[in-house]
């Protein structure tokens, strides 16, 4: 099994559980997933793919906030992007790496947050 297939394996079923259980302050707006990593790489396909597999689509039942730290022209600081998940506000904060897990419980205590493999 490869990363990638270990990643969509994990990461899908698990995003959807935490997803699932939140329940909506805002009633209507939906269910919304913010995800913080780095850059944008083969993660970002594996757990789209994953929560395909679960029966979750971005844009049709579900939305997803991708956020990235760098690997754009402004070298987006990964605190930066941390804060405006939170004040999107998302139910979840989906991480791509420890460093940048650690980045999101500093930036919000209130919203859980869960820390794909790489």
């Amino acid at each position: 099994m490869d990363r990638r297939d270990f990643i969509t394996l994990l990461g899908g079923p698990a995003v959807a559980s935490a997803a699932g259980a939140m329940r909506s302050p805002a009633g209507d707006r939906g269910r919304r997933i913010g995800v913080l990593g780095n850059a944008p790489g083969p993660s970002q396909d594996s757990l789209t793919e994953g929560l395909r597999a679960v029966g979750l689509i971005d844009g049709q039942n579900i939305a997803v906030e991708w956020r990235w730290g760098a690997g754009r022209p402004e070298q987006r600081r990964p605190e930066l992007a941390a804060a405006e998940l939170v004040r999107l506000p998302v139910d979840v904060i989906v991480t791509i790496s420890h460093r940048v897990a650690r980045i999101a419980r500093e930036a919000t205590t209130t919203i859980p947050d869960l820390s794909l493999p790489q």
